[in-house]
């Protein structure tokens, strides 16, 4: 049986009916063609490597990566009609988790696109990407942000080429439709430069489409209208006439052109215009914080620049909550990132929780550099003690106490509430929102710029003589 044969047959009459309505058409289009994917084998979940679409079986193999970082377990199709949907008999498959794919298409020149659900994982952030909507043009060897811009600009601009959007985005010499920042060998200067920009993109893109969702916008038409916004910032960059220069998403007056092109774009799909510029305009003052973040990523191997990556994951979330209650005039509706030392606080705090999760450390705590931290007992209270080298101690208990014990330790407090024994000169402390830290006896503590409280976090010094600087702490305050 072909596949759209038992497609037909999966469907019942007034299904059929209903999705070929207007209003339903799109959305019916793609679940039950991913319904019957699943029915067929294809379309399944992770198990590292890709899964095809049993219809078409033949045609041209076409291979590549999906990336921002490496997404696993996207969806990837041929878009033979160019309408962004998945469609009957386009040819789709899921990405292995270094983003890779193969597809079988009838024609190889035919858009791709990448849709990512609930079962999409960016595999270097570890983070969650449901939503994101990525494209290039048919004959690309990857799909990345600056691939999608690439397709967005040609409907209106054929003539653009590839090199006109690289140049735009600061990549010259770059073939974004082919360059994979995570791929072996490659130059890794142009590979963070290219990841930073791919993440600046997705920061900016998900967070208008976020405020445009949670004041009522359809999803898919808040992210598709949020990259025409970020699109039409980009062809002015291009036709400025000045090739030495390029579009900077940290740049306030750049943002501001977005959230201006954003607000024409969106206007008339949300339910309420007031509200959705009311959190646009706070979600632009996040973005530049996070964009900012983005630009300080030193590489792409280690804990922190991971955790600057994942910033744009985090900044979305706040945005789309900030527009819900903004709608239903209850909770908060600041975003928490309009402070930049939020966003510096975050990092540390991911940085460090992540860090003790690959060391092995549980609940409580878990040691890294010189050796193992004491883990968390299942009560709601632990005593963690570290070693005599470097330890990451972290805390999620209601009551504990932590003793470094010698080296360079990190104290992240992510809940709960700890009494620290010996903080000193060397060590770093991080305290997340509603936690508690509090250290006496303090003789010697000059805190680093990786120091942050965004809690509640209080020092005791010791007798005379102690000396406490702060002046170097990247977010928040301490009682002395």
């Amino acid at each position: 049986m072909d596949f759209k044969q038992k497609f037909k047959n999966s469907l019942s009459p007034k299904v059929l009916a209903v999705a070929k309505s207007k209003r339903f058409k799109d959305k019916f289009i793609l679940s039950a063609t991913m319904l019957v994917l699943a029915n067929c084998g294809g379309g399944g979940g992770g198990g590292g490597g890709t899964t095809t679409a049993q219809a078409p079986s033949t045609g041209t193999a076409l291979t590549g990566t999906v990336v921002k970082g490496p997404l696993n377990n996207a969806v990837v199709f041929a878009d033979y009609n160019n309408d962004g949907i998945l469609s009957i008999g386009e040819p789709s498959t899921r990405t292995a988790s270094d983003g890779s794919f193969t597809l079988n298409s009838n024609d190889p020149l035919a858009n791709l696109v990448s849709l990512a659900d609930s079962q999409t994982t960016d595999s270097f952030t570890g983070e969650n990407v449901e939503g994101l909507k990525l494209s290039a043009p048919g004959g690309s060897s990857v799909i990345t942000p600056a691939t999608t811009l690439l397709v967005e600009i040609s409907k209106n601009s054929p003539s653009t080429t590839s090199s006109d959007v690289a140049n735009a985005l600061g990549l010259p010499g770059v073939d974004i439709t082919t360059f994979n920042p995570f791929a072996p060998g490659v130059d890794q200067n142009i590979a963070l430069t290219a990841e930073k920009v791919a993440s600046q993109i997705i920061a900016t893109v998900s967070s208008i489409a976020a405020a445009a969702e949670g004041t009522g916008a359809n999803k898919d038409i808040a992210f598709d209208k949020a990259v025409s916004a970020v699109s039409s910032a980009v062809v002015t960059e291009i036709n400025d006439g000045n090739n030495s220069d390029s579009l900077n998403l940290s740049n306030t007056n750049v943002l501001n052109e977005i959230k201006t092109n954003a607000i024409l774009q969106l206007s008339s799909n949300v339910t309420s215009s007031n509200a959705f510029e009311t959190v646009l305009e706070k979600g632009i003052e996040a973005i530049e914080n996070v964009n900012q973040k983005i630009d300080t990523a030193s590489d792409l191997t280690t804990e922190e620049s991971k955790s600057i990556f994942s910033l744009d994951t985090q900044l979305s979330s706040q945005v789309l909550t900030a527009a819900q209650n903004e709608i239903s005039g209850s909770g908060t509706t600041t975003v928490e990132f309009q402070e930049d030392s939020k966003v510096d606080a975050a990092v540390d705090t991911t940085t460090v929780t992540n860090t003790s999760t690959s060391t092995g450390a549980s609940g409580g705590g878990g040691g890294g550099g010189g050796g193992g931290g004491g883990g968390a007992s299942s009560s709601q209270s632990s005593t963690i003690t570290g070693t005599s080298g470097d330890d990451n101690l972290t805390v999620t208990l209601p009551s504990s106490t932590a003793t470094g014990n010698g080296g360079n330790d990190k104290f992240a407090v992510i809940s709960g509430s700890v009494e620290i024994s010996d903080l000193n000169t060397g060590d770093v402390l991080i305290v997340s929102s509603g936690a508690v830290a509090e250290s006496k006896d303090v003789s010697n503590f000059t805190a680093t710029n990786v120091t942050s409280n965004a809690g509640e976090a209080t020092i005791i010094s010791a007798a005379s003589g102690s000396t406490i600087n702060l002046n170097l702490v990247s977010a928040g305050g301490f009682k002395l």
